[in-house]
């Protein structure tokens, strides 16, 4: 029997058949190419790993890119009106501006939201909303409404006043009435400034709940911020056209048409809603009360028709 150096002092060591695996090892193992050779490169991957399953990552991460979206944001969850994606706008985070940044950016905002109508214009707005420049912006039209009102009760009182010398009444009626209406246009202006504030919030109020209704999700303070940023501008070019006779009664309404376009966008980009949705929620007060208007004005032809005697 020969001497075997691999058997060492186990008197029960087999060695495997000459040719078929020198030095008594097992194999190695290679899920790649078989035996002895050992796996291909990775150089793309450190550590040698091999390649995730899928291109561009492992399932899940990185997370998708965001470049359609300024900012990278998501678009919103779905189940109503989309801002994103074609045709919609782009929304950027809310950021109320320090009170006197804001004061000093409002020209450039009425000017972008009065020329440039759109949903995405409002939306661009819209996060700016506080209560303080809210406040500002209304505290100035009312204060500008109420000055252009008493100058248009001072433009028409000499016609009002002359009436009243040509009328029969007594010379001291006559001078008394003449008394009152030459105070008119104080209170008159005091009193327009305390409507516009009150009726403001009235009406955007209403017709903020009408948009709710139709399913719109914004907030009041946006709504009535960025209702502002067209009702100033257009409100007081409104008051001024006024002052000019019949001419500018057309010309105010005219604006006032073009109000309530800008007015539907608003509410398209304030609650989400559609341009449908928005025009809906903004013209079912008119209609309505154009439907009251004619029933009362049949209501009242039938009853002067009916007082009417026959013969």
């Amino acid at each position: 029997m020969s001497y075997d150096p691999n058997q060492g002092n186990n008197p029960g060591y087999n060695p495997p058949p000459q040719g078929e695996n020198p030095g008594g090892y097992p194999p190695p193992q290679s899920p790649y190419t078989g035996y002895g050779t050992p796996p291909p490169s990775q150089e793309g991957y450190p550590g040698g790993y091999p390649p995730p399953p899928q291109q561009g990552g492992y399932p899940g991460y990185p997370p998708p890119s965001q470049e359609s979206y300024p900012g990278g944001y998501p678009p919103p969850q779905q189940g109503g009106y989309s801002p994103y994606g074609p045709g919609g706008y782009n929304e950027p985070p809310a950021q109320p501006l320090p009170l006197g940044d804001a004061i000093r950016q409002l020209p450039a905002q009425y000017l972008r939201v009065t020329t440039k109508p759109g949903a995405n214009t409002f939306a661009m707005e819209k996060g700016k909303a506080a209560w303080n420049i809210v406040w500002v912006q209304l505290v100035f039209l009312a204060i500008v409404t109420g000055l252009l009102t008493a100058i248009s009760t001072v433009i028409a009182l000499p016609n009002a006043l002359n009436s009243f010398n040509n009328s029969n009444l007594p010379a001291s009626t006559a001078e008394q009435m003449r008394t009152i209406f030459a105070t008119l246009p104080v209170p008159i202006g005091i009193g327009s400034v305390i409507l516009t504030i009150v009726g403001f919030f009235i009406g955007t109020g209403i017709l903020f709940l009408i948009a709710k209704a139709f399913g719109g999700q914004g907030t009041f303070l946006q709504y009535v911020y960025s209702y502002l940023l067209f009702e100033v501008p257009l409100g007081i070019l409104s008051s001024l056209l006024a002052l000019i006779p019949i001419l500018g009664s057309l010309a105010a309404l005219a604006l006032g048409i073009y109000r309530i376009i800008l007015q539907v966008y608003m509410t398209m980009a304030v609650h989400r809603l559609s341009g449908g949705r928005a025009t809906m929620a903004v013209l079912l007060l008119p209609i309505i009360g154009i439907i009251l208007a004619c029933i009362f004005v049949i209501i009242l032809v039938a009853a002067v028709s009916r007082s009417i005697p026959s013969h």
